[in-house]
């Protein structure tokens, strides 16, 4: 009997070009990613500050700090703005460091190496990357099973379809001490 029964085309046809098709769809989203590679270092900055501390910005493609407005905090006494003037030097920056992409590294630089580097404060690289903190998105599997989700503590480089995890010197228990500063043009 087996011998009379023909395969049913209609029905191999049916499943095999959805699966075709979604195959198709995934090789075009994922494989050109597979092929490019991030190309940018970058700077931050880490530690903890205080309202009082100096900020950081890149400004005409080089790093600057500015001293926080005495103007916008008031005390009857005059200690906010006493504070704020004893507080606008290098040293009460935070700490800076380069982080080589290539060897997913961080090493600490000074604030004069730093203001030596072009940097590009965009959030995107320009090969289309970003570095960004994790989340918690625990979803029901983390959940049920016993498992953690702890990317909220960690940082990403994100783009092209992929998801890094970068090693990150963080000076504080808090990852949200950890503040980008630029991508490095060389």
């Amino acid at each position: 009997m087996n011998k009379d029964k023909k395969p049913n085309v209609p029905l191999i046809v049916g499943i095999g070009v959805p699966v075709l098709m979604m195959l198709f769809v995934a090789a075009a989203i994922y494989l050109p990613g597979l092929f490019q590679k991030p190309q940018f270092d970058f700077v931050y900055s880490s530690g903890q500050t205080s309202w009082s501390s100096p900020a950081l910005e890149v400004k005409n493609q080089k790093l600057t700090y500015q001293c926080a407005d005495s103007q916008s905090y008031y005390s009857s006494d005059g200690t906010a703005a006493a504070e704020i003037a004893a507080k606008c030097t290098e040293e009460f920056l935070p700490k800076l460091y380069r982080h080589s992409i290539k060897e997913n590294k961080s090493t600490e630089i000074s604030y004069a190496d730093a203001q030596k580097l072009i940097l590009n404060s965009s959030a995107d690289s320009p090969d289309g990357y970003k570095v960004e903190q994790g989340d918690y998105s625990g979803d029901m599997f983390s959940g049920m099973f016993g498992g953690s989700n702890d990317d909220y503590r960690s940082w990403f480089l994100k783009g092209h379809n992929r998801r890094t995890k970068l090693n990150l010197i963080i000076d504080t228990n808090s990852p949200y001490d950890l503040k980008f500063v630029g991508w490095i043009k060389e």
